[in-house]
């Protein structure tokens, strides 16, 4: 976090990172390593660095240790390998075998001692896991619940999310997603009680963009037909589904139901995006369970296409 506080104010390097912490350049290097790895800061040209812009406005001049720890927290729940780890601790494997298992995902550059012991550490310093390795945090509930402004339940919530879209998700599709996918598949979750609206468009954005994702690694398709087709219904239908290449051959690559459901997703997503009916100048009002609903069919929709896809395989 000296680090991140540094590489706030103004670019710095290794030299200029070195005398701010006083600690030796292989430390500096690899604490850098680190910060860049949970996207906290930017490696810059010439070998500089700057904290990322979200991350800088949370700190202050001299935060607290609180405060530093409570931003590494949310940046580090946010890197969708430790989910991983905390998911499998939650299903009972010891920190050793989270991390193997882990591993088996992810390409790191070092052993597995050096990964559970680093991300043990991590997690007991956020108070994440206690002395024992044990999981201090709950998955998160889809209930009705009072909001609040307090950091710490935020950050309780965020986790949460992390945690329930990895276990409907699964391992292989939730380490398949990107990174920004994944953001708003989380935002959506975390805002569907208080703006359903903002909600539904942030599932829509995640949705369409593995749609386009799935198009683009199906190989077979021309990537230059793709960019014509710009929403949730034009590529299910138009791209998945009732694809033609240039000598009029049609290919199929997802099934009519899925093509349907998606259609149907699209169809709520206009209610949100849209400000009024063409015909009737009325504007859809939308409530905290028709996010919801929309949102979880998205999920599983998701799930869904990539087994489809990958391994002709018919689950949702």
């Amino acid at each position: 976090m000296d680090i991140v506080i540094r590489s706030s104010y103004s670019k710095a390097n290794l030299d200029s990172l070195e005398k701010y912490t006083g600690k030796s350049k292989p430390y500096v290097k690899s604490a850098v390593d680190a910060a860049c790895l949970l996207r906290m800061i930017d490696n810059q040209d010439n070998g500089y660095f700057a904290t990322v812009k979200q991350c800088s406005e949370l700190l202050t001049a001299k935060p607290s240790e609180k405060l530093k720890i409570a931003v590494f927290r949310k940046w580090l729940q946010a890197w969708e390998p430790f989910i991983l780890f905390l998911r499998h601790l939650a299903m009972g494997d010891s920190l050793e075998v989270s991390a193997r298992r882990l591993s088996s995902f992810y390409s790191f550059n070092k052993d597995i001692k050096a990964i559970f012991e680093l991300l043990s550490l991590w997690a007991k310093t956020c108070n994440l896991i206690d002395a024992k390795g044990s999981l201090i945090i709950k998955e998160y509930e889809l209930e009705v619940k009072e909001l609040t402004e307090d950091f710490s339940r935020d950050l309780l919530d965020d986790v949460g999310v992390r945690l329930y879209l990895n276990r409907v998700l699964g391992d292989e599709v939730f380490q398949w997603l990107t990174h920004s996918e994944l953001e708003e598949l989380v935002a959506s979750l975390l805002t569907y009680q208080d703006n359903p609206r903002s909600a539904i468009e942030c599932s829509r954005r995640a949705y369409e963009d593995i749609l386009r994702r799935l198009s683009i690694e199906i190989g077979t398709i021309d990537v230059k037909k793709i960019g014509a087709k710009s929403g949730i219904s034009e590529l299910a239908n138009g791209v998945l589904y009732a694809y033609r290449d240039d000598l009029g051959t049609a290919y199929s690559f997802i099934n009519t139901k899925q093509r349907d459901i998606s259609q149907a997703i699209g169809s709520i997503r206009n209610m949100a995006g849209h400000s009024m009916e063409a015909k009737s100048m009325e504007r859809w009002e939308l409530s905290s369970t028709a996010a919801i609903g929309k949102i979880l069919t998205t999920i599983s929709s998701i799930r869904s296409l990539f087994h489809y896809i990958k391994y002709s395989k018919y689950l949702f």
